[in-house]
């Protein structure tokens, strides 16, 4: 927002908003003006997205946390009918729930976040795949859990997270995007996304893992896949 010439004001949220509830919120016009999440074909139709993949496509490279006494895992199970036929876990409304059972995946879903951790750790799910940009923060914060970043596999499949504001928001959508656009242009952005995100990606070893690569049915049409600039690729 500093490229742009209006005078914005970032003001955070205060409270804790489920994704689900914070995309009504901003389509209703009342507490928020701007949100940062996946998207999706229904998304971009009740919201206005900023086509910028902000996290250059990491949050579809997925790796699995694992339960400790199971550290073995994906070394065996690391083809796609193998890795589908062990138990997932999800928040029931998260696009990754759709993406994986679109793939025919075993997916079990839970209403929290918090709670798939626990099923976890108690061996109700196999695994919990977790993005590149979570999962190890995820991993540090829960070793009580006594969990385990698996080293062998990696689920990937093409997916975004935007910025989205609402349809009418046109000030705003070409604010945001020509900030973005810029800092494409000069390098700024890539600065930042490896400044953030870089040791995280050093820690998860792609080169190593085995990839499986998955079909997303609920990418929009116009996302821009062909500007390579725009992805992280290994």
């Amino acid at each position: 927002m500093s490229h742009s010439e209006r005078p914005y004001r970032l003001k955070p949220n205060t409270t804790s908003i489920r994704e689900g509830r914070a995309l009504r919120i901003l389509t209703e016009n009342s507490e928020l003006d701007i949100v940062w999440t996946m998207t999706t074909k229904e998304r971009e139709i009740k919201l206005r997205a900023i086509p910028i993949p902000l996290f250059k496509g990491l949050i579809g490279w997925r790796i699995p946390l694992i339960s400790y006494s199971n550290l073995d895992l994906f070394k065996a199970a690391n083809t796609e009918k193998s890795v589908s036929a062990l138990r997932a876990g999800q928040v029931h409304d998260w696009p990754d729930t759709q993406i994986l059972k679109w793939n025919h995946f075993a997916v079990e879903s839970s209403s929290t976040y918090e709670g798939l951790f626990k099923m976890l750790a108690s061996r109700r799910i196999d695994y919990y795949p977790r993005s590149a940009l979570e999962v190890w923060t995820e991993f540090e914060e829960r070793k009580h859990l006594t969990l385990a970043v698996d080293q062998h596999l990696v689920l990937q499949y093409p997916a975004a997270v935007y910025f989205f504001v609402r349809n009418d928001d046109e000030v705003l959508a070409q604010d945001l995007l020509q900030g973005l656009e810029y800092m494409i242009a000069n390098g700024e952005f890539d600065k930042l996304f490896w400044e953030r995100h870089g040791e995280q990606i050093r820690r998860s070893n792609f080169e190593t893992r085995h990839r499986v690569q998955l079909v997303n049915p609920l990418l929009p049409t116009g996302t821009p896949i062909q500007r390579r600039e725009l992805w992280f690729t290994p």
